[in-house]
């Protein structure tokens, strides 16, 4: 095992604008019609329309890029099975509490960077907060590794017996 550090690139930035953009894309006909009205969180009501409105620049550029970070990642990959990170770089949250906050973005991960340009990862329990909230890691691999990321997060299982357990209900 060895602590690595990923290539400062805007990981999230990129993502988001290239996932917002075909997000606008396959929602076209609800966007259009005035469909995403009916959705029952606000925010749904609302974010399909400030994604239609991407700049085509704006995405091409984050299609750029995201082969430069490919590049960029899978030569720091190369070295590795798998980078192992933390899932969520928060905890989760407990019940009853609002439940559309924590997925909205902005929580990194893998060493301080969200990984989502097309390589395998895959999320396992791995313990549980001092409060009692479960915790995961991920693991990340190169692309078309997928057996390979697997079989690591399969190894991580075989030795510990997180994914058993469960956290106490109040």
């Amino acid at each position: 095992m060895e602590e690595i550090a990923l290539p400062a690139l805007p990981y999230e930035a990129m993502t988001r604008i290239i996932l917002w953009s075909e997000a606008a894309s396959a929602f076209e006909g609800e966007i259009e019609s005035g469909a995403i009205a009916g959705l029952t969180a606000p925010e749904d009501r609302v974010t399909p329309y400030a994604r239609d409105a991407i700049l085509s620049k704006d995405y091409l550029r984050a299609l750029r890029l995201r082969g430069v970070v490919a590049r960029d990642i899978d030569g720091v990959l190369s070295r590795f099975d798998a980078i192992v990170g933390p899932s969520r770089a928060t905890r989760g949250r407990g019940l009853g509490a609002e439940f559309r906050s924590p997925i909205r973005g902005g929580a990194p991960t893998c060493s301080g960077h969200r990984q989502r340009g097309r390589l395998p990862a895959v999320g396992v329990p791995c313990g549980f907060t001092a409060e009692g909230l479960p915790v995961g890691l991920q693991f990340l691999g190169r692309a078309w590794d997928e057996n390979v990321v697997l079989a690591a997060a399969r190894a991580w299982q075989a030795r510990t017996d997180f994914h058993r357990r469960r956290p106490p209900v109040a």
